[in-house]
C-alpha cells in the first residue's frame, strides 16, 4: 500500500509539473531543456520532481567530480550534458564542461586532428550554447575569450601550431583573408549567415573593435579572444568583467608579436638541445 500510494504521489506531481512547467515558459522562467539520449531512471525522476531538477544536477556534479578524479573524461562528457541541460543557466557548469572538452579530453587524443576536434567542441560549447543561454555573465565571455587566447594562441599545448594552422583555414575560407572586406559582406547574405549562425561573428562589433584598435587579422585567435572579450564587456552591464579586460589586454599585447608557432623542426640528424 504505501508503494502504491508513493507512485500515485510521484504520478500527481508530474501532472502538476506539467501545469507548473508552461507557467514558467510564459513568464520565461524555463529551468531547462528535455534531456536527450538520457538513462530512463534520469528522464523519470526530472520529469516526476520537476522543481528538484537542481537536486538532480548536484547529484550528477558529485558523480562527474568523481569521474573527473578518476580520469575517465570521455565518460564524463555526456555526463556534463545532462547537467548543463537540467542548469542550462548555471555559467560555472558551461566553463567546467567545455573547458574540460577543450583541455583534458582534447589530450587524451593521440592524433593532432582528433584533439583540435575536442579544442573546436569545447569553443562551440560555450560559443553556441553557454553564451547563448546566459548572455549576461561576462564570466563566460571570459571563458571563451582564454580558450582562444590560452589553449590556440600560445603553446602550452604540443598540437598549438596545427591549432593556429585549422583557425586560419577556417577563418581564410569564411571572410577570404585575414580581414574581411565588410562593404562585400553586406551584400552576401550567405556568408552574413554562417558568421552568425556557425561563428557568431557580428560584422558591426568586429568593426567597432577595429574602431578601436585599428585593422585586425582575424584569422589569428588572439584577435577572436580579443573579440570575445569584448562581447563580455558589452553585455555586463553592472557586472564585474576585470578577467575580460584582462584578456583583452594580453591579447593586444599577443598580436604585437608574431605569432608563436614553437620552436622550429629539428633537421635530420641534428643534436636535440639539453
Amino acid at each position: 500500500m504505501l508503494v502504491a500510494a508513493a507512485l500515485a504521489c510521484l504520478w500527481l506531481a508530474g501532472r502538476q509539473n506539467t501545469a507548473l512547467a508552461r507557467e514558467r515558459a510564459r513568464g520565461r522562467a524555463v529551468a531547462g531543456e528535455e534531456l536527450e539520449n538520457a538513462p530512463p531512471v534520469i528522464v523519470f525522476t526530472t520529469v516526476a520532481l520537476g522543481g528538484f531538477r537542481g537536486l538532480i544536477a548536484d547529484l550528477l556534479w558529485l558523480r562527474a567530480t568523481d569521474l573527473q578524479d578518476e580520469g575517465r573524461y570521455v565518460e564524463l562528457v555526456q555526463l556534463a550534458d545532462w547537467i548543463t541541460k537540467l542548469e542550462p543557466h548555471s555559467a560555472e557548469i558551461w566553463a567546467f564542461h567545455a573547458w574540460n572538452l577543450a583541455y583534458n579530453v582534447s589530450v587524451m587524443m593521440p592524433d593532432d586532428e582528433d584533439r583540435w576536434r575536442w579544442v573546436k567542441n569545447g569553443i562551440r560549447l560555450l560559443r553556441n550554447e553557454g553564451v547563448a543561454h546566459n548572455p549576461g555573465e561576462p564570466e563566460l565571455y571570459a571563458e571563451l575569450a582564454w580558450l582562444f587566447m590560452h589553449k590556440i594562441g600560445k603553446s602550452a599545448d604540443q598540437a598549438h601550431a596545427f591549432y593556429k594552422q585549422k583557425w586560419a583555414e577556417e577563418m581564410t575560407g569564411l571572410l577570404g583573408g585575414p580581414r574581411p572586406d565588410y562593404d562585400r559582406l553586406a551584400s552576401e547574405s550567405d556568408t552574413l549567415l554562417r558568421m552568425r549562425k556557425e561563428y557568431a561573428l557580428i560584422p558591426g562589433i568586429m568593426k567597432e573593435i577595429e574602431a578601436a584598435h585599428g585593422p585586425l587579422d582575424w584569422t589569428r585567435p588572439e584577435t577572436h579572444a580579443l573579440y570575445w572579450a569584448h562581447c563580455g564587456r558589452r553585455h555586463a552591464g553592472n557586472k564585474p568583467a576585470r578577467l575580460c579586460d584582462m584578456i583583452a589586454r594580453q591579447s593586444l599585447q599577443m598580436l604585437a608579436k608574431p605569432p608563436d608557432m614553437g620552436p622550429p623542426p629539428l633537421e635530420p640528424g641534428a643534436e636535440i638541445p639539453r
